[in-house]
């Protein structure tokens, strides 16, 4: 058989991904291979899920509701390929002998950029890939003098448990020079419009507040006679960095 190409470059195998996605393969499973082994694979691809049908086959397959698979290929580090295989609507053996992943919930990544789907004013939406498109200034607040600002990063993060993450701060993200607009307007525009829930500390109450999902502020305190403090806990699944065991302290 001949083999799939391999895109030597990130960007053209995201293009191609993109391409397949918007055309309706929108359900996905990936690996990485060495290169090696990689005939072998393809091969199992082309026996039991048809990567190499002609469009006419495709067609054909479509009509009698079977889905339809497409390989990509990136030799992205050496001695490693990456492969993403993508399915399109209907059933068969790549349906019942992979555990495919929708596209619309689990983005495909590939060493930071995503593929992700971007709602489009008075058009249908579209799928398009990229990397993280925001940077931002952290206050010293903490420890004077040992601000840090972060580059290339992302305001809404999924987990490898596929739950959301939000890190955002009105005053210091900005976006990056000679990118979109369209994502950043939108989400400061569901900021201002979100309900707000608002309280009124007393010395007796406590606000427990999960960081991680939740935006938050409050008022400028004027008196200077109250004090707020700020304890910070961590999930079962997070680790943080341990700066002494006895008394434990950990970095904020």
């Amino acid at each position: 058989m001949i083999l799939p190409p391999l895109y030597p470059h990130k960007t053209d195998a995201m293009r191609k991904l993109q391409n397949l996605v918007s055309r309706g393969h929108a359900r996905w499973t990936a690996g990485q291979i060495e290169p090696r082994k990689l005939p072998a694979l393809c091969l199992k691809f082309a026996d039991r899920y048809g990567i190499e049908r002609t469009a006419q086959q495709r067609w054909r397959a479509k009509a009698q509701v079977e889905a339809s698979a497409h390989l990509v290929l990136w030799p992205g580090e050496p001695q490693r390929v990456h492969w993403w295989l993508v399915v399109s609507p209907g059933g068969g053996l790549v349906v019942e002998l992979e555990q495919l992943q929708d596209a619309g919930r689990q983005r495909i990544e590939v060493t930071g950029y995503e593929l992700v789907r971007m709602p489009r004013q008075g058009r249908a939406a579209a799928w398009t890939s990229g990397g993280p498109e925001f940077n931002f200034t952290r206050s010293d607040s903490f420890v004077t003098g040992k601000g840090e600002d972060g580059k290339n990063v992302s305001i809404l993060d999924v987990n490898k448990f596929g739950k959301y993450s939000i890190r955002y701060n009105a005053y210091r993200f900005s976006i990056k020079e000679n990118s979109s607009t369209f994502a950043f307007d939108a989400f400061n525009y569901e900021i201002s419009r979100a309900d707000k829930i608002e309280l009124a500390l007393q010395p007796s109450c406590a606000v427990v507040i999960n960081n991680a999902t939740t935006l938050h502020c409050r008022d400028i305190i004027k008196d200077n006679r109250r004090l707020l403090i700020r304890i910070f806990g961590y999930s079962s699944i997070a680790k943080p960095i341990i700066l002494c065991e006895n008394p434990l302290l950990v970095k904020g």
